[in-house]
């Protein structure tokens, strides 16, 4: 069976809901909103279990259910993954925004289970009985903002322009306090959560509030930190641009001159240093030889026309660049027993002159789960493979994104797992990034042909049949159908 098929389709159900439940702690200001649906959602998992177990084809009417359900999860996932490492400011502040998600994923959910045919479903009394109670549960669920007065009243002094300039210093604390913004490491964070909403260079005026707030409570922490007022002088600003500004240089500017100071002392290990501008690596990838370079400088180096290994000579088999997530997690605990900045690796343009932030909404999750894909245990990468598989099949935007991302090597490599269901996850990815055009050359540059080849030969059904679609759409480029027809001749 192709993409979509019923075993498929139910054990996608049990990863979104397995990784629902694995999130944890969430934000003071959802907290309860997020433990409900957290709990309703848990409580789906035995249907799914059962299902599995079940004989034959999955009824057409389950289908259609479990294919609803499995869009309102995936959207009930990303509200608790915003609830879990969002914004603060920007969750208190468009509170209720956020519940009225919550509403709306409660709703899909109970709508979804409106349908779910039990009559076909040979499933036990009791499962039946627990996903009835989830399914009242839910319609009877009231949308309801659990207003905190305090903050909200404390975000109102700050923004009034009457003291703007210079809010109460009790209330700053306070609101830190509240926040748990009371450190710069924590601002730090809550600045980064606040630049993924503002990828496109235009701030609206809800998030110059953020920001501006954000420029205040940086004070408060740098007491905490013990961090000099002559480091944190604020910029004045009039526009969002220097909004948004005036809290970076708060919480970056501190750091500038001591960092590069320390840097220049401390003896940084070879292993760190790109071997062609013999720098800390910010941005480590791995070429096809296996040797790592600095992203930027081997990136020059293809597109000057070489077509070698700069340290081997080795001619390259493809110019595929695989993020280096290991080394790049050394070189940052490295920094940081060192007192170090961690450095920045540079946003890395597209193929259209784009990043990857400015072409899909999920670009902050699309990073994490290749650090899974690369680093991860089996079940992780088993885990981010799927979701990868999903994020490609939604659409257009997330296909440009993830191979831009350098997704594409690592899925390859995971075609000869022997984890049959990891195996069929990174194929099927494949299949949904090749959708794109532009992908498909990517694909086949990587080394794919051979290893999708073998899972033909070898994987689960459904790894074999979307191995064989994954074949045919990499055909359809003219340039690919001669070696097409080479790697057929080894079936």
């Amino acid at each position: 069976m192709a993409e979509g098929a019923p075993s498929t389709l139910v054990q996608s159900l049990t990863d979104v809901v397995n990784g629902i439940t694995q999130i944890g702690v969430y934000r003071r200001t959802h907290k309860k909103e997020c433990a409900n649906l957290t709990r309703r959602v848990k409580l789906l998992a035995p249907l799914f279990e059962e299902v599995k177990e079940l004989k034959g084809p999955l009824p057409e009417d389950a289908i259609v259910c479990f294919n609803a359900l499995e869009k309102a999860l995936y959207f009930a996932k990303q509200l608790l993954l915003l609830c879990h490492d969002g914004s603060k400011l920007y969750l208190v502040m468009e509170m209720k925004a956020v519940s009225g998600k919550f509403q709306e994923v409660t709703a899909e959910l109970a709508q979804a289970l409106d349908s779910l045919p039990w009559d076909q479903l040979d499933v036990s009394v009791e499962v039946r009985e627990q996903v009835e109670l989830v399914h009242t549960q839910l319609k009877r669920a009231k949308g309801r903002v659990d207003v905190q007065d305090q903050l909200l009243q404390d975000i109102e002094t700050i923004l009034d322009p009457e003291c703007n300039e210079d809010p109460d210093e009790s209330v700053l604390e306070r609101l830190s306090e509240q926040l748990e913004l009371k450190t710069m490491t924590a601002v730090k964070q809550e600045l980064k959560a606040l630049q993924s909403f503002d990828r496109g260079g235009n701030v609206d005026e809800g998030l110059k509030k953020m920001y501006h707030i954000l420029k205040h409570l940086t004070t408060v922490a740098s007491k905490t930190d013990n961090i000099s007022s002559s480091d944190l002088k604020l910029l004045e600003f009039q526009s969002a641009d220097k909004a948004r500004n005036a809290a970076a240089a708060a919480t970056e500017k501190f750091s500038s001159a001591e960092m590069a100071e320390k840097f220049s002392s401390a003896e940084i290990p070879d292993d760190f240093r790109c071997p062609i501008s013999l720098e800390l690596m910010k941005d480590p990838v791995i070429l096809a030889t296996g040797q790592t370079y600095e992203r930027a400088c081997i990136q020059k180096w293809l597109d000057d026309g070489h077509r070698s290994c700069p340290t081997t000579r080795v001619p390259l088999p493809h110019y595929s660049l695989t993020p280096n997530y290991v080394l790049r997690s050394l070189i940052a605990q490295w920094c940081e027993t060192h007192g170090l900045e961690v450095p920045k690796k540079n946003n890395r343009p597209g193929k259209h002159g784009t990043h990857c932030a400015d072409v899909s909404p999920d670009a902050a999750a699309v990073e994490v789960l290749l650090n899974k894909l690369s680093t991860g245990s089996l079940d992780e990468q088993r885990n981010a493979a799927g979701e990868l598989r999903m994020l490609a099949k939604r659409n257009v935007e997330n296909r440009i994104c993830i191979a831009e991302a350098g997704a594409i090597p690592l899925l390859v490599k995971l075609l000869s797992t022997p984890d049959l269901r990891t195996q069929e996850h990174a194929v099927t990815a494949l299949l949904n990034l090749s959708i794109n055009d532009n992908n498909k050359g990517a694909i086949v540059m990587a080394g794919a042909i051979y290893p999708i080849v073998d899972v033909l030969k070898s994987g689960s059904m459904e790894a074999r049949e979307n191995a064989a679609a994954t074949l045919f759409s990499l055909s359809v480029v003219d340039e690919n159908k001669i070696l097409m027809r080479v790697w057929s001749m080894n079936l």
